[in-house]
């Protein structure tokens, strides 16, 4: 069995669609199945509110059953426990993280964290705020894709008239460059936090990165967002938030936390879009988006310095089902 040093957690990050919750739940089973206690602790920004269990692929019926299960042996941080109005940034998201990966270390638990951007991962046990590198925003980019220019202007007067005042025409007439000055004035505005927890600074990352090959993906991510489009219960979320939310498409700060396939079905329930409009543009951003995160997966491995995992050390007998049934796994 596989097993984290003492002081160390394990980062499972890696595009969508690539089985990153199929492999932290069969870990956590195989600790929890040896009287191990764990700690899955999500950093999808999107999974943390309570409107889209469904949509946001939550997984929330892979979890349950361990908790009830194995009871308090199991710790699951960061699903479905906010709801939409109620702020959730990246500073919120890294600071929430870290206070739960010292109480669980405090704990002897086995640490999984899981799901989001490889940003979030690799700022984990940066224990000081840094200014000079500040990371792009998913929760942002994914608002900015559906956002005119004058919206996009609107967006940042509201947070720094200044930032808006000091930029060119041309920049501001530039949606990318509109959309990082939005970025780095929000940084500046929650003023990412310091954690000066010092057996936070001194614990070991390891990182588990699924293997996939590209054409695989791609299919597996076009099939799984065809389903979710069918899904009753994924129109059934989306309808409740324009009922409860009306102004939501028109409202950046509520717009920022949807999950992918949030706009589009709204687009589709209200006429705007025929059925294969919202179908394509759903693909298209969520391969969009796997894209980036394969990116930033190369990277990592390409860094001497990451602890990589493979899968013959964390699954040395055999390789879980949930994780053989999808497709680019090697």
């Amino acid at each position: 069995m596989y097993q984290l040093p003492s002081s160390s957690l394990l980062s499972i990050t890696g595009p969508t669609g690539s089985g990153k919750t199929a492999a932290a739940a069969a870990l956590a089973r195989q600790w929890l199945e040896n009287n191990l206690s764990v700690a899955i602790i999500s950093l999808d920004s999107r999974q943390v509110y309570q409107e889209f269990p469904v949509l946001s692929v939550a997984d929330l019926d892979i979890w349950q059953p361990l908790q009830r299960t194995y009871g308090e042996r199991l710790r699951v941080y960061n699903l479905s426990s906010l709801r939409l109005h109620e702020d959730w940034s990246f500073g919120v998201l890294l600071t929430s993280a870290r206070e739960q990966i010292s109480h669980s270390l405090k704990q002897g638990r086995q640490i999984i964290a899981v799901g989001g951007t490889c940003v979030c991962h690799e700022r984990l046990l940066q224990t000081q705020g840094d200014f000079t590198n500040i990371p792009p925003d998913d929760n942002v980019r994914f608002a900015a894709e559906n956002m005119s220019v004058g919206e996009l202007q609107e967006w940042l007067k509201k947070i720094d008239t200044s930032v808006f005042n000091s930029m060119n025409p041309s920049d501001r007439a530039n949606p990318r460059r509109l959309v990082r000055k939005i970025e780095i004035a929000l940084a500046h505005k929650l003023h990412l936090p310091q954690h000066n927890d010092s057996a936070l600074a001194s614990m070991t990352q390891y990182w588990y990165l699924p293997n996939v090959e590209a054409t695989s993906l791609r299919a597996r991510i076009h099939q799984r967002v065809q389903q979710r489009l069918a899904d009753p219960q994924c129109q059934r979320e989306v309808s409740q938030v324009l009922q409860d939310w009306p102004e939501i498409l028109t409202t950046p700060k509520l717009l920022s936390r949807v999950p992918l396939g949030f706009v589009q079905l709204a687009r589709w329930q209200q006429k705007e879009w025929t059925q294969q409009q919202a179908l394509t543009n759903w693909q298209n951003a969520e391969w969009h988006y796997a894209r980036q995160q394969l990116t930033w997966s190369k990277k990592l491995r390409a860094d001497h310095h990451t602890h990589l995992v493979n899968e013959g050390e964390l699954f040395p007998n055999e390789t879980p089902v949930s994780l053989r049934d999808i497709g680019g796994i090697n």
